[in-house]
C-alpha cells in the first residue's frame, strides 16, 4: 500500500468520523431541547397546581370564614320579630333595675294590629313583615322599631336610668338605641322620666 492510497484511507476515516461526531452532537443537542421542554412543562404544570392548591386553600379559608359569620349572625340575629319575647325582656331589664315603663311601642302593622303593648302583649300567629325595614347593605336583614316609655308618675333616680339603657345595650337582642328623651321631675332634678327608641334586628 503506497503512501497515497493511506492518506486516501486516512481521509475518509476522519471525514467519517467528523460526520459522526456531527450527528451525536446533533442528537445530543435534541436530547437537550426536548428535555428542556419537557422540564419547562413540568414547572408549568407544577406552578399551575401550587396556584390551584392556593386558591382551594383560600377558597376553604373563606368558607370557614363566611360559615362562621353566617353562624354568628344566625346565633345572634333573631329569626322571627317575636314582639312577646322582646317585650318580655324589655320589661324583665326594667324590673331588674327598679324602672316603671308605661309603654312599650312597635311601628303601626298594615295587618291591623295593635300599635301599642304592655307586659301583657300577646304577638299574631300571622308572621309578617309588616313591621319591619329592610337594613341597607345587610340582604335579609330587617330592622323593628320598638319605643319604650317611662312611667311619667312614677320617676326613676338617674343612675337606675344609666343602668336600664347598659342593660339594653348588652341584652342579647341585637339592637341599637336611636334616640333617648329624657325629662327631669319637677321636684327632683336627680328623678327622670323617658322614652327610648331603639332599633332591634332580624333575619327571617
Amino acid at each position: 500500500m503506497n503512501a497515497k492510497n493511506t492518506y486516501r484511507m486516512q481521509l475518509a476515516a476522519t471525514i467519517l468520523l467528523a460526520l459522526l461526531f456531527t450527528a451525536l452532537v446533533n442528537q445530543s443537542f435534541h436530547k437537550i431541547n426536548q428535555a428542556g421542554n419537557d422540564l419547562n412543562k413540568i414547572k408549568k404544570q407544577a406552578l399551575t397546581q401550587e396556584k390551584n392548591n392556593t386558591e382551594l386553600t383560600q377558597a376553604g379559608n373563606n368558607l370557614k370564614k363566611y360559615r362562621e359569620l353566617s353562624d354568628l349572625a344566625k346565633a345572634v340575629v333573631p329569626k322571627d320579630k317575636n314582639q312577646a319575647e322582646a317585650v318580655r325582656q324589655i320589661v324583665s331589664l326594667a324590673n331588674q333595675n327598679g324602672v316603671a315603663l308605661s309603654s312599650i311601642t312597635f311601628p303601626a302593622s298594615n295587618l291591623g294590629s295593635s300599635t301599642t303593648t304592655s307586659t301583657t302583649y300577646k304577638p299574631s300567629k300571622k308572621d309578617s313583615l309588616s313591621q319591619l325595614k329592610p337594613v341597607a347593605g345587610l340582604p335579609g336583614v330587617y330592622e323593628l322599631m320598638i319605643n319604650i316609655s317611662s312611667d311619667s308618675q312614677k320617676p326613676v333616680a338617674y343612675g337606675s336610668f344609666i343602668n336600664f339603657l347598659s342593660s339594653l345595650e348588652s341584652n342579647r337582642l341585637t339592637s341599637i338605641i336611636n334616640s333617648v328623651t329624657i325629662t327631669p321631675s319637677g321636684n327632683d332634678n336627680n328623678q327622670v322620666s323617658f322614652v327610648i327608641n331603639l332599633n332591634e334586628y332580624i333575619k327571617p
